[in-house]
Parts: C-alpha cells; structure tokens; sequence
C-alpha cells in the first residue's frame, strides 16, 4: 500500500492480518474503537465513573452504530498494581512513577525532563500510590480489581512497578491468580493453551534474557498470558534492565559498569552527609540513565548500604555501609541536628540531643528550638544531672540493671519531686515499660512545671549513645498527648541510630538480666 497525504507518506507498506486495538481516554475515541477496532484499551486509576459512564458505554454506542456485536470486542486495560506482602515496600515500589502523579497545572507548566523530575522527586508517596492498588492482601488486591471486572473489562494486564520484578510476579501469581480464576465473568476471548506454571516460567526465563537484536542498555521485554476463568486472561509484561545500561562518564576498560555507577552514587552520597540525594541530581550530575540509578540503588539498599528518607525525596548511606566505615563526631552531630529540626518543627517543643559525659550526667549536644510563644529553654552545653527521670530511663533501660545499679552506687537517685521514682525496685518496672514503649515519659518528675520524653539512640554494638529528647511545660506535655508525641521521638532516634550506622537491639523489649 502506497499513500501520499498531507502529513504522512506511505511506500510500499505491508498490511498485516493482526488484531487492531484501539486506545481511549475519552468517550469520543473509545465510541470509534467500538465502531472499528478489534479491541478496545485504556488505563486504570482515573475513577470508576469514567469507565462505568463514558467509555463503555461509548464502546457498546460505536459498536451499535456499525451494528456489530460489542461482545466480540476486547476490552482491554492495564491496571496499575503495586503488590507485594510487604506493605511499605509496595508502597514504595510506585515511587519510581512519580512524575504520574504531577497535577495537570504542575505538567503543563513544564517545559523540561529535568524540571519535571525534580518536581515528582518532592512528592510525597502517599500522593504518588494514588495513581495505583497497593496491595499486600490478596483478597484486598482483587477486592481493587473487581470494579474494573464489574465494568465489562475482560483483558487485564498488570503493570507491575518495583524493580524486582520477578519478585512481584511470583507473589502476585501465587496469591491473586487462583481468586482471579474463581472470579465469574463474561466470556470473551480464548485463553491461550498454557498452565499457569508453563506460562510462569517462559516469562522467568525470557526475562533474564536481552533480545539479540536490541541495543545495549534498551531493556528486554517478556510478556506471558494466564489463563482465568470464563476465558478472561491476563498479561503480566516485566521488564529487566540490561546491566550494561548504566551511563555515566567514560570508564576504564576492565570496570563492571553498574559496580563503577554505584562506587559513584556512594561517594556522591557522602560528600553530602547528612543531607539526603535526590535521584535526580544522582542522574543528572553522574549522568547515569534514571532506569539504571533506581535500579543501583534498590539493590544497594537491600544491602544496606543505602536508606531512603521518608518524605525528604532522597537518598543517603546505609546502616550496614556506616557499621563498616564508622561515623564521626561531627557526622553524627550533623545528622541529629537535621533530624531533631524536623521533629521540632513537626511538636513546636524544644527538642534537644545529650550525651553521657564523664560524671555520669547528660550533656547537650545539638538543640532544636521552633522559637514560637513562651517555651522551656534549653541550650548546648546544658547539663542535667545522672538521675534526671526522662534521659536515665531512655539511657538505662536497653542495659542490664546491673549496669545501672553499679553507676547509681556512687550518686543519689534524687527524687526531685513527689513524682519522681526513687526507688530501685520500681525502677526494673519503668525500666521495663521503657523498652516496651520505645520511650521513656517524666511528668512532673523532674520540675512540677515541665515534663519530658525521650528516646535511645544505638551504637553499632546495640548500646545506647546518647538520648533524643523534649522538654515542655506540663500543661502543653501531660499524659493527654505524650504517648503520640514519645512515639515520634521513637521514630526520630530510630531513624538517627540507622542512618549512623547504629544497631537497634533484636529484642528491645526483653528484660534486661545481668551482663554476668
């Protein structure tokens, strides 16, 4: 077939005898799929009346108006899944598709890649899993799936969205497909002559493979047909990134490409301690293909040797990478103090940072203040005496009590209030309902006027180094709200002891027995 018109030329094509799908997002194209296609395509996520009140019916009126039976019509869609039985790593896996979730007001007013990478870098994930079914439940999964079933879509294909893809395949095989199976539905395709097992492994096998024919670092492409029940069958397509699509600067003769494009996220990552990476200034300063970066760092972060920080849209090194090089000081002083500004600015109390110094009190090594209204006042290089409630809960409670017994031998628990706890016996008991919470509490035990919570950070040996804490007149901080607020201080030394490359210990809660 030859054809000359005013934007397209034609010489000599061929005319093939394969099926014509045609995709809609829109009641006016979907009506013309009806009208001519072979099968009928669109996405998932945008809301069930479009697909209940304009494109299906669109389908059925393009159909009727060429009198042909919209029966005989695939009707296809690729459904967004995140499904792992982890919940936050399915969460996470949709973050590699961020920039689907921009506004159309952040898209349109984009005239750059970069600019749009930096954009849905910043977004957080709860706003980015919108576009997807995040699932960890298979019943919760096909519970999501069901809609589109009800709707008259019969020919479902899963789009998978983490980088380890053979990982999602299996899991959402094993636990969705035998539900989908069982699921009542219209009749309308045959289902290709392959187990679930045979098609299973094809895609396991092909997918390990490059095509011959693409380009090094194009990514190869495997997709299998399962079969389900009523003759509806799914496509699941999983992609694998060549290994030698890392891109970057030149590299000498004998280097492994992605081991040389991760050596050069690390060491860019340290050059910015504390701070976090963003992906994108990981692409675009190592000139790294985005693919090939997020690839690089999920497998360094299954390692540990890199974590991402929640909602701060970037990357930094990992606990296990940090046990093994070990942190200064001055690190660590840096990381507190970027973690306790954001948990100061989240409570609106002082949140402070203090070390065990050689007399056995507490010494403050990093203060955040959010400087609004009148507020409890602490400053670095304030100290606080061995038994003041709240630090000496968080700093003894991970130890043997013994521990705890030989220091207090030499100084006085001072019972600074009728509140305090004095005595040894009762402290076992708070010790113990320390480690249970993940904090400890002072109300009125320190200073009738204030009262506190803290929390222990870990060294890499699983002994608290120092104690995140805050400090707040008791009638803004009393037993009303210091559970939540002594949970984000949990969070906060958490998040401190992995990223110094600390070790929380496997059985916090367990009572603590002699170190005999």
């Amino acid at each position: 077939m030859s054809f000359e018109g005013e934007y397209y030329t034609l010489v000599n094509a061929k005319i093939y005898d394969r099926p014509v799908y045609v995709a809609a997002g829109g009641p006016v194209v979907a009506k013309y799929a009806g009208r001519a296609g072979d099968g009928f395509i669109c996405t998932s996520g945008k809301g069930m009346e479009l697909y209940n009140d304009k494109l299906m019916p669109a389908v059925a009126e393009g159909a009727a108006a060429a009198e042909r039976d919209v029966a005989g019509i695939d009707k296809m869609i690729e459904i967004k899944m995140s499904y792992d039985r982890d919940h936050a790593k399915a969460l996470e896996n949709t973050r590699f598709w961020a920039p689907l979730s921009l506004t159309p007001e952040q898209k349109h007013s984009v005239s750059s890649a970069e600019e749009m990478e930096r954009l849905a870098d910043e977004l957080p994930i709860e706003q980015i899993a919108k576009r997807w079914i995040v699932a960890s439940d298979p019943d919760e999964a096909v519970a999501q799936i069901k809609p589109y079933l009800d709707a008259g879509l019969n020919h479902l294909v899963f789009h998978g969205p983490g980088h380890d893809q053979e990982r999602f395949l299996t899991q959402f095989a094993e636990d969705n497909l035998p539900r989908l199976r069982n699921w009542p539905t219209r009749r309308t395709t045959r289902p290709p002559a392959k187990t679930r097992d045979q098609s299973r492994k094809q895609c396991l096998d092909m997918a390990w493979q490059a095509s011959p024919s693409s380009p090094a670092g194009r990514a190869s492409v495997c997709t299998t047909a399962l079969p389900l029940a009523g003759g509806m069958y799914s496509l699941v397509i999983w992609n694998r990134q060549s290994p030698n699509g890392a891109g970057g600067r030149a590299s000498v003769s004998n280097e492994v490409p992605a081991v040389g494009a991760a050596v050069r996220i690390l060491e860019r990552m340290a050059a910015e301690l504390p701070k976090a990476v963003s992906p994108t200034v990981l692409v675009n300063e190592l000139e790294l293909n985005r693919s090939t970066c997020y690839n690089i760092l999920a497998t360094l972060q299954r390692a540990g040797w890199v974590s991402k920080l929640d909602g701060r849209g970037g990357w930094t090194l990992g606990p296990r990478l940090l046990s093994l090089t070990g942190v200064s000081d001055d690190s660590i002083v840096a990381v507190v103090q970027d973690e306790i500004d954001v948990l100061s600015r989240r409570l609106g109390y002082v949140v402070f940072a203090a070390k065990q110094d050689d007399s056995g009190g507490y010494t403050v090594i990093a203060v955040s203040d959010p400087r609004r209204g009148v507020r409890v006042i602490v400053d670095v290089g304030d100290r606080f005496p061995f038994s003041a409630p709240a630090l000496m809960q968080a700093m003894y409670a991970y130890r043997p009590f013994d521990d705890f017994a030989a220091a207090s031998r030499g100084r006085a628990v001072e019972k600074f209030t009728e509140y305090t706890v004095a005595d040894r016996e009762s402290l076992a008991e708070v010790f113990a309902a320390v480690r249970q919470r993940g904090f400890s509490t002072s109300i009125r035990q320190f200073n009738l006027a204030q009262s506190a919570a803290a929390a222990p950070v870990f060294d890499n040996m699983g002994k608290p180094s120092l104690a995140i804490g805050t400090l707040a007149f008791s009638s803004e901080l009393d037993y009303a709200n210091i559970d939540p607020i002594g949970k984000l201080i949990n969070s906060t030394a958490a998040r401190i002891t992995e990223r110094t490359g600390g070790t929380v210990p496997i059985d916090a809660s367990a009572p603590r027995a002699s170190a005999s």
